[in-house]
């Protein structure tokens, strides 16, 4: 994994559970101070925390955001049929439904969804109970991967375009979602070009 790579290096020093505080940037370094009242010292600042990314913000880094009437939802199942490794989508009004392969389960074939509904339509999925909710994926999944069984929490995210005015700013880089967050059906569309 990631972290059992970057525990290799010995010039690494990990840190979990600490938030920062503030930035301050020089000619000739950059300082970031924790909230553990640490310091770190470093040539460069890579602002990877997020939409809501806290080193775009002290960056002084404005942003354009364009926000649809659409959240997604996301939660893991399992199914009958195999998913092969293929990822699909399934297309109706209120956006797609989409399975995302991941190892089996327990010996039974699991995908993650990401489905994509109307906000108010949304409201109305989260106030179902666990089988009334089961159903309606079932349904909007046409059945395609066999009846699924819900094994995850369910989470909703807001389907946002954001889009930061620069990239850069004095010893900071922006990267993934703290410099751009794309709709989940724009994400695909980049991933094939």
């Amino acid at each position: 994994t990631l972290l059992e790579n970057a525990m290799e290096y010995s010039n690494l020093e990990l840190k979990f559970g600490l938030t920062t505080s503030s930035i301050i940037r020089r000619d000739d370094a950059a300082f970031v101070y924790l909230n553990d009242g640490s310091q770190i010292k470093s040539k460069l600042i890579i602002g990877a925390d997020g939409r809501d990314s806290l080193v775009r913000d002290k960056s002084q880094i404005k942003i354009s955001k364009r926000e649809f009437s659409q959240k997604a939802l996301t939660f893991i199942v399992t199914h009958e049929r195999p998913h092969k490794n293929a990822s699909i989508e399934i297309h109706r009004s209120g956006g797609p439904f989409t399975f995302v392969p991941l190892a089996d389960f327990e010996g039974k074939p699991c995908s993650s969804v990401v489905w994509m509904e109307s906000n108010k339509n949304v409201k109305r999925l989260l106030t179902l109970k666990p089988k009334q909710f089961e159903e309606e994926a079932n349904n909007r999944s046409c059945m395609h991967l066999g009846k699924l069984r819900v094994i995850s929490e369910i989470s909703d995210w807001p389907i946002i375009s954001q889009l930061a005015k620069q990239l850069t700013a004095k010893r900071t880089a922006l990267i993934a979602e703290a410099a751009h967050v794309l709709p989940p059906t724009c994400q695909s569309v980049q991933s094939t070009a």
